[in-house]
Order: structure tokens, then sequence, then C-alpha cells
């Protein structure tokens, strides 16, 4: 049985052609009854027009709603034969929750079964089966030999799914829900038979070697000359070193920096590779951009001049020399020729995807056995030379403790596990990844997030170098940066910045090489506490901020910068006076030895009128009874308090600013009421006047007539 749904498709057409379908058939359903086993199994009967699949079936859990089940990968190359996977996924109450070595794990819902006896039977809707698949919308694509093409799926379940027939994958567009795939035509009937909603791009059978790669790129030759040159140039830190040769015998270059860079110092090491893919040449430019940062910025800028005197840094801009060179070669500048591999042959075609040729977990999904495959793994783990070289020279470097791998295109900044869904099971070393991934992400603005939540892959670099550092006391923190861009030869325009971020990034990780662990001191971060967002502020306010991880806090009115404070707790005095009413945004960033780590932003409403508050209802001596209705007449406030003789009777928030006060709750004679006007918290004006309170007069004096009138009648007669 294979491990992956690719593998055992390819089983599935072999078989077939062997034996007949009516006994391919049967011999499949034995293979998956055997798989299965007759424990806790359940019988479900797949039905869709005409067809019925069934299958026996590992029962994991049943609750009122779910029954929740294993597929083999022999049951899901029977159920994948006959029924699309992306349609069922779609129109069933059919999905899928874990894809493993081995199985897939999948939740069915009890509203589209039906129960017989033990045996369960899920009507699915005809459109699901292959068989009634109209193909003629890509009929015109027969014979082309490479198509870009978006592929639509929504998950990571279908995104590993697309994986696991074997396509090479250009990139991911998560916020629209594509991938980006490179097929030929017999790829692009797979996915449309397996129910993904394709679009073709453009067709490049043909004309894929007449793309003119710009002089802005680096070739190879070129890399290994600046090298030299930077060494030559900055002698006391940087020393041009080699991890190996490639399979044609090319040199795979790097660079060692340190202040005695002559010397294996005991100090934390950094790893930084870049071009395990021959055409991702915008990850050369990155690579080179950092090595020219570190070496020009040193003795001027005092944070890099500290990371370089306590940090050995090795950086390999080419990892995959012989594929760089064939990717470029032909015309001055060279031109892409989209090819991904390196150039070892191999049974049937050339080159072998280093990127899944890592020993740890190697041959599992997201990868290929079969050499003409984009994603060909390799016969054996590191049985390419330039794996093989890594390996090496990461075994010959214990300390190092942060290895950062740029590849594109995607943006989006990766950590283990890729070649499982399950994330990493010791909880520190799993919240180290997330903090140092997230924080990276800062700076580029990607999608950080674990290598699996894009799509199953194995034998992948970070999985590697993390997977055997893991029970060390000191694990080697691995990351994969895929670059932004939206293709393999962006346009030289977006290299700027996209090489400053990035090296913005990766300074960060060479700051965490010392200790990775310092991180879950916490997430460095900046909070105004005050002025709130919303207020509303005028005169001279003071923006005080809580602050985490930082040593330096600028603060910005209107994206201007006023103030820079070195010296906890950090704030600033605003002169509200100098701006005119209205709206106002207050930033405050902060920054740890020069390297921006967090900021926040509040917006207020500066109002600086004269404020007051008058009491016009009642008036001052008045004489009231029963209800009456306090009023004011207010300007610069936004909150009024009503007293009555002292004490805090109502609070009103929303002009007109007014309290109806019941009198008779009060004793006859003078009473005192107080009002006061805010601006947020901040006392602004205050009016007090005196009334006299006069109630139940009338039946006073009806009680005395009562009294009287009697005794003088008495009195006449």
């Amino acid at each position: 049985m294979s491990i992956c749904c690719a593998y055992a498709k390819k089983e599935v057409k072999d078989m077939k052609g062997k034996i007949g379908i009516g006994a391919f058939l049967a011999v499949l359903l034995i293979l998956s009854t055997t798989a299965a086993g007759l424990d806790n199994t359940v019988t479900v009967h797949f039905t869709a027009g005409d067809e019925t699949v069934t299958l026996q079936l590992e029962k994991v859990s049943e609750d009122q709603k779910v029954v929740t089940v294993k597929f083999t990968d022999t049951d899901m190359a029977l159920f994948q034969y006959y029924f699309a996977i992306a349609k069922v996924v779609e129109f069933a109450d059919f999905s899928v929750t874990d894809i493993r070595s081995g199985y897939y794990v999948v939740n069915m819902g009890k509203k589209g079964l039906t129960q017989n006896g033990i045996d369960y039977i899920m009507e699915l809707p005809p459109s699901v089966l292959k068989k009634t698949i109209d193909t003629s919308p890509i009929s015109s694509y027969q014979g082309k030999e490479l198509l870009e093409v978006h592929v639509y799926a929504k998950d990571k379940y279908l995104r590993t799914f697309v994986a696991i027939t074997g396509v090479d994958i250009a990139g991911v567009d998560l916020k629209k829900g594509y991938l980006t795939v490179l097929v030929s035509y017999e790829d692009l009937l797979t996915l449309y038979l397996s129910g993904f909603t394709v679009e073709v791009v453009s067709d490049l059978t043909g004309g894929v070697g007449t793309l003119q790669l710009e002089s802005e790129y680096y070739t190879y030759p070129e890399v290994v000359t600046e090298l030299s040159q930077i060494q030559t140039d900055h002698p006391s830190i940087a020393k041009k070193i080699s991890l190996g040769t490639s399979y044609e015998g090319r040199d795979i270059p790097g660079i060692k920096l340190s202040d005695n860079v002559g010397t294996e110092e005991s100090e934390p090491e950094v790893f930084i590779c870049a071009l395990h893919h021959a055409r991702e040449c915008a990850t050369v430019n990155v690579a080179m951009y950092i090595i020219n940062y570190l070496t020009t910025n040193y003795g001027t800028d005092p944070y890099v001049t500290g990371l370089v005197d306590n940090r050995e840094i090795y950086i390999i801009p080419v990892v995959n020399p012989d594929g760089k060179v064939y990717d470029d070669s032909g015309g001055s500048s060279g031109s892409g020729l989209m090819w991904r591999k390196n150039r070892q042959p191999c049974s049937g075609g050339i080159g072998t995807d280093l990127n899944r040729n890592y020993s740890y977990m190697w041959g599992g999904s997201g990868s290929s056995g079969t050499c003409t495959n984009d994603i060909f793994r390799g016969y054996s783990p590191f049985d390419a030379p330039e794996t093989a070289a890594v390996r090496d020279f990461f075994n010959a470097h214990p300390d190092i403790n942060v290895l950062l791998t740029y590849h594109s295109y995607g943006a989006l900044v990766l950590w283990p596990w890729g070649y499982t869904y399950d994330p990493i099971a010791d909880a520190n070393d799993r919240q180290v990844h997330e903090i140092m991934g997230n924080q990276y992400n800062s700076y580029v603005n990607y999608t950080a997030q674990q290598a699996s939540d894009l799509y199953i892959t194995s034998g992948t670099t970070d999985d590697w170098s993390y997977g055997i550092t893991q029970n060390d006391s000191m694990p080697c923190f691995s990351f994969t940066v895929e670059l932004s861009g939206g293709e393999f030869y962006p346009p030289p325009s977006v290299l700027p910045t996209m090489c400053a971020n990035n090296c913005e990034g990766a300074l960060y990780f060479i700051d965490c090489a010392d200790n990775p662990y310092k991180v879950l001191g916490g997430t460095p971060y900046v909070t105004i506490t005050n002025p709130s967002d919303a207020q509303t502020v005028s005169g001279t306010v003071l923006v005080t901020t809580e602050t985490s991880g930082v040593d330096t806090v600028e603060f910005y009115i209107d994206s201007v910068l006023k103030y820079t404070d070195n010296t906890a707790p950090y704030e600033y005095s605003w002169d509200t006076t100098q701006y005119a009413d209205g709206s106002h945004t207050i930033t405050a960033k902060g920054y740890a030895s020069g390297t921006f780590k967090a900021q926040d932003e509040v917006t207020c409403t500066v109002s600086n009128v004269s404020a007051y508050v008058t009491i016009t209802n009642p008036l001052n001596g008045q004489t009231v009874s029963g209800t009456v209705l306090i009023t004011t007449n207010t300007a610069g406030v936004d909150t009024v308090k009503f007293y009555i003789d002292g004490k805090l009777k109502y609070t009103d928030t929303t002009a007109p600013y007014e309290y109806s006060w019941n009198t008779k709750r009060n004793k006859n004679g003078n009473h005192t009421i107080l009002v006061k006007g805010y601006v947020g918290s901040v006392f602004k004006d205050d009016d007090q006047i005196t009334v006299n309170v006069q109630n139940n007069a009338s039946i006073a004096l009806l009680s005395l007539l009562v009294l009287f009138i009697p005794a003088a009648i008495y009195k006449r007669r």
C-alpha cells in the first residue's frame, strides 16, 4: 500500500489494466477490508446515480450528528476512482478533517446517512460522479505540455489533495483561495475530474525559455564574484566559504560573517540559505541584500555591529547552482526556464526536488517517487549532493540555533511541521516558533502559519533541521519564508522593498539566535493608555504608554515624529492648542536596540473652545415643587453631572444635558443645584443655584380650614 493517494491512484491504474475491472475492484475491496481490520469497522455504501461503492471503514467515533471514519489510502483511491473528491466535499455532508501517512480522517454527517442495520448508506448527488463530468471546457488544451493554472481549493485539506496529485505548485494565494500550478493537460484533466474549479492562466508550452531574466537579478557567476569582493572589502568580518559541490561540480558558495571571522568561536550561529529551487531567483537577491547590509553597516550601526560581533552568521545564496545556471541559460542575462529541481539524472528524467530530499519524514505526502515529477524526492534521503552538503555543514556546526530558508512565491512565513497537521509537541518550542514567525511577519506583512496549514509536504529543510534537533537542550528553530511578488520572476521594481523588509526580519532572527527561548518573556508591545481612542481632548495632554520588550518609544502626531523617549515610563506631553480643532492621530512606535518591535495608534478629537456649563432652568431663588426639569446651556463638554445638595444624582453624556428632579423627595426649604461639565474625565466648568422647594402647601391650608371653620360657626351660634 502506498503512502499517499497519488501513488495509490497510480497503482490503481496499473492493477486495473492487468486484471480487468471486475477483479480489480474485488481486490481493492479485499485490500480495503484487510487494511481496516475487522474490529470497530463500519460498512458504508456510497451511491450516486447508478454507481455504488461499498467500503469497510474503521470507525473512529460517533455522536448524534457525525460518524467519523478512517479511509486508508486504498479506500480513498477506490473512492476517487468513481467520485470527484472536491465536489463531494462541496455538495455532500462529507468533510476531510485530517490526512496522515496511510489514511484520511473523514466526518460523515448523519443528515446525509441512512442506517440499515450496522451498515450506512450515503446518497451523493449524481454530479459528483467522474463519468458525468463534461471535460469539453478544457478539451482545447489537449496535447499541451505546460500550462499555468489556478486551482481553487478552500482549505488545507483540499490543497493537500492537490499537492498529493504531484503537480508542480508554483504559489498560493490564500486570500483569493487558489493555488497556481504548472501542469500538462493530463494533470489538468486529473484536477478537473477531481472536481476542482480550474482556470488556465497561460499556455507556456514551447515558450517557457523565452522569459528574459532582467539584469537586476543575480546570475550564479555574479554571486560567486560578489562574495569574493565582499571578503576583499571587509576582510575582518567576512569570509567566503563553500558548502561543497553540486552534481555538475559547481561550488555551493556562501559567506561567514563574524568579528573574528577566521576563528571558530563558541558563539550562537545562524544559517540562512536561498534558491533550493532554481527558478526562485528573487531569493538570491534577498540573501545578497542581507549580506551587503550587514557588512556595509558594520561599525556605524550599533545594532548591526552588536549582531556581527556576537554571532556567527552563515548565508548561502545559491544552494542549487546547477539548476540556477540551467534556469539562466540562453541570453546575455539569462532566460527563465521555470526549472525547479537540481540537474542530477534519474530514471527517465533529470532532477531531484532538493526541498523534498531531506531525511526527516522523507517519502511522505506532498512528494513524489517518480523521477519526471517536479516534486521528485529522490531515491533516498540526501542522495542529492546539494542537500548532503547542507547536512554535513549543519552537523559540523551544532551551535546553529536558527535556520531560515527563502523560497518564492506565496508571501508566507512558515514553521514546522509540514509533514503533518499536528503542531509541534513541545509547548515552548511551538510558542517560540509562533512568536518568532509572527514577529518576522510584522516586517513583511505576509501570512504567518504552520507549514501544513498550507498543504502537507515532506522531506523539507525546516522540518529536518528542527526535527533532528527537537530533543536537544537547544533545538534549531527553523523557518521557511515564501517571498511575495506573485511570480517566480517578478518585476525588478519590487526588489528594493522586498529585500529591505525581509532583511529586517532576518536581523530579528539573528538577534534571537543567542537564545530563542527569550521570546517567551512576552511578545514586545506598545499600548497607548492615555488618551483613549475617540476621546475629546484639549489643552496639554500627557500621552502615556504601557510597554514590554522595547527600550525606545517614538511619538507621532498625524504621522509626524514629535518626540523620542528612551526612558520608561515612555510618555509625551502634547500641546493640543498648537493644532486645529478636529480629528488627530497619535502613533507610538516601540524599538529594541534600534529594531522596530510594535506600535499602537489612537485617534482623538481636539476641542480647545472655551468650555462652560450654565443652568437655564430653574432660576436662582425660584420656588419649585413637584418634578422640575433642570436644563443647561453648554459648550466644549461631553458630560454633565447633576448634584442636589452636594450629592451626585445623575450623569448625562448626551446633549442637551438635563435632569428630571423630583422635588417631593426633598424637604421644603432651600436646596442647592450644582452642575459640572467634563471632557472625558477632565473637569471643565460648573454652575450652581439655590431654589426653594415648597410641596403640599394647599393640603396644609385645607387642613387649617377644616379645623377653624367649624369653630367659627359654633361661636356665631
